[in-house]
């Protein structure tokens, strides 16, 4: 089977920073309009010159944010899969996990990873605020790594996914491609497999 490896990882990239020209024009018309209306409260005087420093500057703010996110994401990838390299050095399909918190995404520190027919979850080593350096570690698919669901998400193009990693709920997102999600999926035991 041939596998698109990079554009699995252009399209999780353009998931979690899809830009939208008219939210993008919204956004900076409501933060001008928050602006003057603070401007207007403190009694401080605004002419033109001040008015277009806002609109420029706000402008600026939002159309650089996500392009920084997007290259953001996909230094992170670039990372990861080269940290898969040095660690496998053979042939392996990297699939990068979304995190999703209500109507926000973000690129999680561990992916899926199918080598030679095995499906395991690679948790990348990184920096916690609070436990310091954390190392990584591999979990292949069985007793400590279950899938136990997988379903579309309504709003998103993306699957989310119930897992328990020894014994803790573990929850993650991939994108809405059907050749990734039936890799993935045959990969599962019969008993484990509910993809609504």
């Amino acid at each position: 089977m041939d596998f698109d490896q990079n554009g699995i990882i252009e399209k999780t990239r353009r998931t979690l920073t899809p830009f939208s020209f008219l939210k993008t024009i919204a956004m900076i018309v409501i933060y001008v309009g928050v602006v003057i209306l603070f401007f207007i409260v403190l009694k401080i005087d605004l002419d033109p010159y001040v008015i277009g420093a806002i609109v420029v500057i706000l402008s600026v703010y939002f159309l650089s944010k996500d392009m920084l996110l997007s290259s953001h994401y996909r230094k992170m990838m670039t990372k990861q899969r080269a940290s898969l390299d040095a660690k496998l050095h053979r042939e392996f399909i990297y699939v990068p996990l979304i995190g999703k918190n209500g109507s926000l995404t973000h690129l999680k520190q561990a992916s899926l990873v199918l080598v030679d027919g095995e499906l395991s979850l690679e948790v990348f080593e990184h920096r916690a605020p609070r436990q310091g350096n954390l190392d990584g570690v591999s979990v292949p698919l069985g007793p400590d790594f279950v899938i136990r669901e997988i379903s579309q998400d309504p709003k998103m193009p993306i699957y989310c996914c119930l897992s328990e990693v020894k014994g803790i709920d573990f929850r993650f997102c991939l994108i809405a491609d059907e050749q990734l999600i039936n890799l993935i999926s045959n990969e599962l035991k019969p008993l484990e497999k509910e993809v609504t």
